[in-house]
């Protein structure tokens, strides 16, 4: 006989554990957020994005297109006038949390615990093509503020 209990209590230990892989995952992002704010005076912030790939539909009568979302990393400059973020590294993260897999260049990198995750951080922000994004974004101007305008 199926011991359908036994299955309930798998699953529940499993999103119990997921739930404790993406909080540790967003806690890996707000460490590496809150050294980047002491680093370039709040100049730069980086997290996980939804982003979107314009796709042309060739099938249509007029110029209409359609749009693929994806999720990647990231960065911004939050005191720029224009703070959207610049994807720096494609991101995929599974359901449970770990792996997750960041690539960038010709760097793929998959993670299964904290540790793999800030060293695969670590990497992506050492890449001179990101770090030539990071460079831009911090040098940006600061947006202006209602005392500049007086």
């Amino acid at each position: 006989m199926v011991n359908f209990s036994q299955a309930l209590e798998i699953g529940l230990n499993e999103a119990r554990q997921a739930e404790k892989n993406k909080a540790e995952i967003k806690e890996v992002f707000k460490d590496l957020n809150s050294q980047l704010e002491h680093s370039t005076k709040g100049k730069l912030s980086i997290k996980v994005c939804i982003f979107y790939e314009r796709i042309d539909d060739v099938a249509a009568f007029s110029s209409f297109f359609k749009r693929k979302k994806y999720t990647a990393i990231g960065a911004k400059n939050p005191k720029a006038s224009d703070n959207s973020h610049t994807q720096l590294a494609l991101w995929n993260q599974d359901s449970s949390g770990y792996p997750c897999t960041i690539q960038f260049g010709k760097n793929k990198v998959q993670c299964h615990d904290r540790e793999a995750l800030e060293d695969a951080l670590t990497e992506l922000l050492r890449d001179p093509a990101v770090g030539e994004i990071l460079f831009k974004l911090i040098n940006l101007p600061d947006s202006e503020t209602e005392e500049d305008k007086k």
